[in-house]
């Protein structure tokens, strides 16, 4: 009888671990307050020609200490990330950006495809992000591949 009380305390104890496991997991994929935001405001700043407009989208859509990385740069900061658009902007001035699909939950982060291309529609880039956010829902980390 003690054995059986025992067992059945187990059981509820490790249901109860599991269960708040689900919880925290289910919770994890949901997109944090204000990320849908930040996200489209950091896709505006690559494509606006306005530097006081580019700052102030990045001031709402990233974290101060946002980490960016693509297989051909590494930015650490809100400053760096600027100075990396405006220097991709001056090779495609013409830049068009916008996101194929919406942000999904990949395990530990979530992934978001988007396409850059010229104004007339002639693609120049495709890949997917793969996203953090901080606690008020700004990007913290992004690491972007192209396809």
């Amino acid at each position: 009888m003690k054995y059986l009380r025992l067992g059945k305390l187990v059981a509820t104890i490790l249901g109860g671990v599991i269960l708040a496991g689900s919880v925290q997991m289910a919770q994890a994929a949901e997109l944090p307050a204000g990320s849908a935001q930040a996200m489209d405001k950091y896709l505006q700043a690559w494509v606006t020609d306005d530097a006081a407009q580019r700052k102030q989208l990045l001031e709402q859509a990233v974290s101060t200490d946002f980490s960016y990385r693509d297989p051909g740069a590494y930015k650490q900061g809100r400053e760096s990330l600027i100075n990396y658009i405006v220097e991709v902007r001056h090779h495609y001035n013409d830049l068009q950006a916008r996101w194929l699909g919406p942000a999904v939950w990949k395990g530990d982060v979530f992934e978001r495809p988007w396409r850059m291309e010229r104004a007339n529609g002639d693609q120049l880039f495709t890949g997917v992000d793969k996203l953090e956010f901080d606690q008020e829902g700004r990007l913290k980390t992004l690491v972007g591949r192209f396809e």
